[in-house]
């Protein structure tokens, strides 16, 4: 949960308030001679028909009478306000360049400054966003508040170190909430849950009521196993008066974690109704073995709500995941009316488990009527090509998701299966540059790094590339066996053997029957003379029924 403080808000709310308008007009013909009035008042005339072109909705207008308004009374509090209405009409550029026109203006104005480093931020500019706190730090040094929003940043820009650095020069001039906040936020990023879970209990005893740190704790002790203290950090959270789905949703699992189902049921009671939620929950209950008690919740919502569609649903859910019974699922699915406003959903759900139950040609054929339905839900394009593909068709399903790349270009989702796909048909150049490209847009997308950082390893070229690669999507999943295996390969490719050796054995540790990886386990073993261990990587990696079981007990028999 993210804990921002002042002005930052603003600019990221404004597009939710404030909506396209009509084409800017010269506001020159406005009349009544408004160059014949002293400044001052043509400046409260000009507010004044500003604020009137607001009201009206007249956005475009409105912000062409605060540009001139602002000309002929600079000051910070219009230039905020032209910037925030600018960003409002999704027009990013021009709200940056009268913030920086802002700065320049007024450089010790630190609202101003903010206001750009926040913008720069949304932009995923953080170097720039650091640079203009910077500045205005170096000429304002005992600025406490500029300080901490360097740390937000530094934080954002997973420069941890650095952060708190800034923060301990703050906590030596006074501690507050935000300050041992923002430590645990630094500490949890260097991946220090204990020092973490101490700054954020610092914060709640200088600030009980600060609920961004009982939420942050909260997690943490979740991720400490300690699920008693979680319970009593979501439990203040609600004292404190936040009745937001999430809160109840992470109680409920706690308790379903600490075995203690009818405790669950109990704050289902008192807890919020939305569909999302609901389902939710129901799937909590299955995911933690409680079928049961997931059908129990439906038998109670079904007597209120008798004759809701959205019940069917729900007995799909339970039907799938509880009583892993996909035609029972498939029956409730097919009774969703398609007047039903979430039809779209309970179509995509009846695809997927088409898919799963081999009627890959049903599947395929409902996929393209709802993409033909749906024309701006991406998902019904994706199962459509993953039907061609289960089909056997994998040119078809390149060629579609070729398609919905055309029409969502930047979508990671998209790229990826498109990659994956591509690398099936052998076309390994067109497939590394739709996966760089997912990296571009989201440098976290681990998969994405994974599968450039192993291809690189694979062909033994740029191996400081693919390690680098590699070491960020391990970062990202560190238990995940074929991110392992990726790095253990870059590893033997770089000659680094023991190394290899030690991370492929983290990555068997896992329940894997991929094919590759244990012929890697393999490889790897020979080269080190361990030969029973070698005939052993081999021998499942033939148990796969892979594609080049010659070439495998060619190995095999060499040992």
């Amino acid at each position: 949960m993210r804990y921002r403080f002042h002005f930052l808000f603003v600019l990221a709310l404004l597009p939710c308030l404030i909506s396209n308008s009509c084409s800017p007009k010269n506001p020159g013909g406005l009349g009544l001679g408004a160059k014949e009035l002293s400044r001052r008042a043509a400046s409260d005339y000009y507010f004044l028909v500003y604020q009137d072109l607001l009201r009206s909705g007249k956005r475009d207008e409105a912000a062409a009478v605060l540009s001139t308004l602002s000309e002929l009374t600079p000051a910070p509090r219009l230039l905020l306000d032209l910037a925030n209405l600018y960003w409002g009409m999704n027009q990013r550029d021009k709200a940056i360049e009268i913030l920086q026109e802002g700065v320049k203006r007024f450089p010790e104005e630190k609202q101003v400054v903010f206001y750009l480093a926040s913008a720069y931020q949304m932009q995923r500019r953080r170097e720039e966003a650091i640079a203009v706190v910077r500045a205005y730090l170096d000429k304002n040094p005992g600025d406490l508040t500029g300080h901490q929003e360097m740390a937000s940043l530094l934080i954002d820009s997973e420069r941890y170190r650095e952060a708190l650095d800034s923060l301990e020069k703050l906590q030596a001039s006074g501690p507050t909430a935000a300050v041992f906040f923002f430590k645990a936020k630094a500490f949890s990023g260097l991946g220090d849950r204990t020092s973490a879970i101490a700054s954020l209990r610092e914060a709640i005893k200088t600030d009980p009521n600060m609920v961004a740190a009982w939420a942050e704790l909260g997690f943490l002790l979740e991720q400490e196993k300690d699920y008693k203290g979680a319970e009593e950090s979501y439990k203040k959270i609600l004292d404190l008066g936040e009745e937001g789905p999430e809160v109840w949703l992470r109680l409920i699992k706690l308790n379903l974690k600490l075995k203690n189902p009818s405790r669950a049921m109990a704050l289902l009671d008192k807890a919020p109704r939305e569909d999302a939620f609901v389902l939710e929950s129901l799937s909590a209950f299955l995911v933690e073995g409680y079928a049961a008690e997931a059908g129990k919740l439906l038998d109670r919502l079904e007597k209120t709500s008798p004759a809701s569609p959205d019940m069917l649903f729900y007995r799909a859910v339970v039907a799938y995941e509880g009583e892993k019974k996909p035609a029972k699922a498939l029956a409730y699915l097919e009774r969703v009316p398609e007047s039903h406003a979430h039809y779209d959903k309970s179509l995509g759900f009846r695809i997927q488990l088409l898919l799963e139950t081999d009627k890959s040609a049903k599947a395929l054929e409902l996929a393209r009527q709802a993409a033909e339905r749906f024309p701006d839900k991406k998902e019904f394009s994706l199962l459509a090509a993953a039907a061609l593909e289960k089909t056997g068709d994998v040119r078809g399903s390149a060629e579609t998701l070729a398609r919905a790349g055309e029409k969502w270009p930047d979508d990671p989702e998209i790229l990826y299966r498109l990659g994956v796909v591509l690398e099936r048909q052998n076309r390994r150049d067109e497939s590394v540059a739709a996966m760089e490209k997912i990296i571009v847009l989201d440098p976290n997308h681990a998969d994405a790094l994974n599968f450039v950082g192993y291809t690189l390893a694979d062909e033994n070229r740029d191996l400081a590339r693919a390690m680098e690669l590699i070491g960020r999507a391990v970062a990202i999943e560190p238990d995940n066996p074929y991110f392992l295996d990726s790095l253990a390969w870059a590893h033997f490719r770089q000659g680094e053997r023991e190394k290899a050796w030690e991370v492929i054995r983290r990555a068997v540790a896992h329940p894997v029957a991929d094919p590759v990886i244990w012929e890697h386990y393999g490889d790897i073993a020979a080269s080190l003379g361990k030969k029973s261990e070698a005939a052993e990587g081999y021998r499942k990696a033939l148990s796969g029924k892979p594609d080049n079981a010659d070439e495998l007990r060619r190995k095999k028999d060499a040992l």
